[in-house]
């Protein structure tokens, strides 16, 4: 893909007639100069046309509004070669693969939120003519109120004329708007959970506790333990209540621990992991919220009551064949049998160890 190829475009919705927003790149890793960023329209470009050598690589960017919070963005590199126009769905040039639906905060000013081009497929197909009925991006025309609907479904019309062909695809796609961010990050129940991890181990990404925010944005991880780091994970999600503080709306977030790789038998530790949770929106002073799992990790130990077994071999039992024990709750046990000395009497196989 060509050097000055657009990519993406980042929106910032205005809350007050006096802002505008103004974008740039705070990314210091050695990739960032692959890029630039428009200040004034948010487009993000390529610098440098793609070689093999780029490939199998994921970036991470932070195009940032000027006087606002970064804006984490994920760039996946394909080890791919580009289709030709005629290798290429008409759906694909309209629509994403898989599309994030958007969110919106209620009493936002005008404004786009939305670039429907795919930027990434134009220069395939330069003698195509794409439009939308939305023209190419999605604007809010006027401030909208939660109270009054939370979601506006809507139906994008993609228009692609090929040569003296008109071809008409459609998407859905659904707007959510989200609260005004008038409260602080506010604990519902407790900020302290206690795990334990003993002889019933959870599988690798299962939850072990979690925790209940409301009016939370972002978190940190507060450990230099690497043992820590790799061995858990915070999972962040978070759902609509329809009956919060008097009965007005709101987001309850979730912070669950959950395991990133499998817990040694042997490992014996307690510690107490400390989740700080920013609201980096929020105006007041009482923006963050910090969250606590004791967590106690437990051996496992094994004990056999019959430390001698019996096995009847045949005389196709090759030399070093195993016997599987099955599996002792979450935990797989295979035995492999090495004989010490062997000899034939007759035609049957005699085993000493």
């Amino acid at each position: 893909q060509p050097a000055g190829m657009p990519v993406l475009q980042v929106h910032a919705l205005r809350e007050r007639p006096s802002e505008r927003p103004y974008f740039y790149m705070c990314s210091k890793n050695p990739y960032a100069a692959w890029f630039h960023i428009d200040p004034f329209s948010g487009i993000l470009y390529m610098n440098k046309t793609l070689e093999w050598t780029d490939f199998d690589t994921k970036f991470h960017l932070a195009p940032e509004p000027w006087g606002c919070g970064r804006k984490r963005v994920a760039l996946t590199f394909v080890n791919a070669t580009a289709p030709s126009c005629g290798q290429l769905q008409l759906e694909k040039l309209c629509f994403p693969d898989r599309d994030i639906n958007p969110h919106i905060k209620e009493n936002c000013m005008p404004g786009p939120l939305r670039q429907l081009r795919r930027f990434t497929y134009a220069f395939l197909c330069p003698n195509y003519t794409i439009s939308y009925r939305v023209k190419s991006e999605l604007v809010v025309v006027a401030p909208v109120d939660r109270e009054e609907k939370e979601a506006y479904p809507v139906i994008i019309v993609c228009m692609v004329q090929v040569e003296k062909t008109l071809h008409t695809l459609f998407t859905p796609l659904h707007i959510t708007v989200y609260d005004e961010d008038d409260n602080p990050p506010y604990v519902n129940g407790t900020d302290t959970v206690d795990v334990l991890i003993e002889f019933s181990r959870s599988e690798v990404g299962d939850p072990t506790a979690t925790l209940l925010l409301l009016f939370v944005f972002v978190g940190t991880l507060m450990t230099n333990d690497s043992w820590i780091k790799d061995m858990f994970t915070i999972q962040h999600t978070f759902r609509e209540e329809k009956a919060i503080f008097d009965n007005v709306r709101g987001t309850v977030h979730e912070y669950k621990l959950s395991l990133s790789t499998n817990v040694s038998v042997e490992d014996k530790r307690s510690f107490q992991l400390a989740y700080l949770v920013n609201d980096t929106t929020y105006p007041g002073t009482e923006g963050t919220v910090m969250l606590h799992f004791n967590v106690t990790v437990l051996p496992v130990t094994i004990h056999f009551s019959n430390i001698t077994y019996f096995f009847v071999l045949s005389r196709k039992a090759t030399a070093y064949s195993q016997v599987h024990m099955g599996h002792i709750f979450s935990i797989s046990v295979i035995s492999p049998l090495k004989p010490c000395k062997k000899w034939v009497v007759g035609i049957v196989l005699l085993c000493e160890c």
